[in-house]
Parts: C-alpha cells; sequence; structure tokens
C-alpha cells in the first residue's frame, strides 16, 4: 500500500439513505479510487475499539492514489460534539488535507426513507410520528446544518462538495464524475457505468421475512445476495425480489408537513450555505 494513500483523504460523509452506496460504487469504478471494504467502516466514529491497523486493512494492499470512506455515520450525531473531541476533529489530526462529499436529501424524505429501513428490518416500530417521537435520532440525522457546522468549525468550506439527491437521480454519471474531479483526479479515466440504485426503499412479504430472518444480521444477508447476484443472470434477481417485497406504503400527507415543520429553520440555513433547497 502506498504510504502517501493512507489515512484516506477523500471521505462521502452522508446523508444516509441519500444514495451514498450507489455514488460510492460509481467512483469506486475509476481506476485511481479505492473504496474501503466494508463501505462504511465508521472508523472515526470510535478509533480506539478497532486500531489504525483495522483501518488500513480496509483497503487494498495494492491501490491507487486516493482511498475513499463513504461512511455516513460520519453526520449521525445527534448531539454536538465536544470540539476537542469529535469526528471532524479525529479525521482532522490524520488526514488535515482531507476532502468531504455530502449528499443532501429532502429531509422529510430521507427521515421517511430511515423509518422504513428500520420497519423493514423488524425493528418493533409504531406509526411514523409515534416512532420519531420514541427515537429522535431520525430526526437528527436529517438536521444537516447542525451536522455539517460541526466539520466547518475544523475545514474550510471548499474542502466541501455538497450534492442534491434528485440531481445524483437525475445524472448518477455526471455526478460521480463530479465527484472524482473535486478529489483532483481526471473523471475521463475509466469508464463509469450506472447499473441500478443500491438500497431502495421497500418492505418485506412473509417469505422475504422468513428468508432475513435466516441471516444474523443485514450485513450478512446483504453479502450473501451481493453472492448470489453475481452468480446468476439479472432476471433472476428481478423476479427473487418481486416473490419477497412489497412497495412501502405512501406516507400521509398531514405527516409529511408535521415533519416539513421540524426541519424548516435547518432547511433555510442550508441553503444558505449550499444554494440547495428543500423546503417549499
Amino acid at each position: 500500500m502506498s504510504e502517501d494513500a493512507f489515512p484516506p483523504r477523500l471521505y462521502l460523509i452522508g446523508a444516509q439513505k441519500a444514495g451514498t452506496t450507489t455514488l460510492a460504487f460509481m467512483m469506486d469504478q475509476h481506476p485511481d479510487i479505492a473504496l474501503s471494504d466494508p463501505k462504511e467502516p465508521g472508523y472515526f466514529v470510535d478509533p480506539d475499539s478497532k486500531g489504525i491497523e483495522w483501518y488500513r486493512g480496509c483497503f487494498p494492499k495494492v491501490l491507487p492514489s486516493m482511498l475513499l470512506d463513504a461512511s455516513t455515520g460520519y453526520t449521525m450525531t445527534t448531539t454536538q460534539n465536544d470540539p476537542d473531541d469529535g469526528i471532524p476533529i479525529r479525521i482532522k489530526a490524520v488526514a488535515p488535507d482531507a476532502r468531504f462529499i455530502y449528499v443532501l436529501r429532502d429531509p422529510v424524505d430521507r427521515t421517511i426513507s430511515a423509518y422504513w429501513h428500520d420497519k423493514r428490518a423488524g425493528h418493533p416500530l409504531g406509526e411514523l410520528r409515534q416512532a420519531v417521537d420514541d427515537t429522535p435520532f431520525y430526526v437528527d440525522v436529517s438536521f444537516y446544518h447542525t451536522q455539517i457546522a460541526q466539520y466547518l468549525a475544523h475545514f474550510p468550506r471548499d474542502r466541501f462538495l455538497f450534492i442534491g439527491f434528485d440531481e445524483l437521480g437525475r445524472d448518477p454519471v455526471g455526478v460521480a464524475e463530479r465527484c472524482i474531479a473535486f478529489a483532483g483526479l481526471d473523471p475521463s479515466k475509466g469508464d463509469l457505468k450506472f447499473e441500478e440504485p443500491k438500497n431502495q426503499s421497500f418492505q418485506f412479504n412473509g417469505i422475504g421475512r422468513i428468508f432475513f430472518n435466516l441471516f444474523p444480521n443485514e450485513r450478512v444477508a446483504s453479502r450473501f445476495v451481493g453472492l448470489i447476484k453475481a452468480l446468476t443472470p439479472g432476471i433472476v434477481h428481478r423476479l427473487a425480489k418481486s416473490a419477497m417485497t412489497k412497495p412501502t406504503t405512501e406516507t400521509e400527507n398531514t405527516d409529511r408537513g408535521w415533519l416539513a415543520a421540524r426541519f424548516e429553520e435547518e432547511n433555510r440555513h442550508m441553503e444558505q450555505l449550499t444554494g440547495i433547497r428543500f423546503y417549499r
């Protein structure tokens, strides 16, 4: 491994449920970028628990010039960090020239998607409002300005590239190329291909729940599914998903308005910082 490449200098820090998995794997197609394995090592959440050598082992031994850590957990804190002990300052201590990519999804949609993600995984959640009241984490993660302010205390604004989720949906290859250029690399090298969005929202039906319960956790299930997809034709993937899943139900407009009111002030701050507008 090149000593110049480690530790990573490029971080895809969020937001959760905003297309980061799709973007990370597209960027990983570039010959000068290596994505970590797992995609979200989360090392800087608690570096002492795993150690720097564990983190080094998340990347290939022989690799190109740029390493990518795509841990959305780096913008999922629920309280203001101690300015002398938080994720941004831990990153700065080892990578003072770090750059950050942050995909911003409408916070109402992001919160609802996170709720359904946990519901799908079998968490005993009630209706949306009850889940949010019981677990403020669902909305805390969508307080983008609160999250990013912790980084701006340690890194200049020009180290951040903010991407709108809708833009990523319209032009995934173009967005990936822009992110690669932001990292200081030539986006024309290689041939980026977009196959399908990762982590789309759905619910397991009865058959799907039986399958999911065979695995000790969602990561193991995902790795098994990835292996099966690699060994079988695409039509088999589609038939299997159709047999085991059903669409998520539509969220009531009153619930969406209830959530939107919580994000109004945060959204105004983010529009001033990024030019991306969410509130209506």
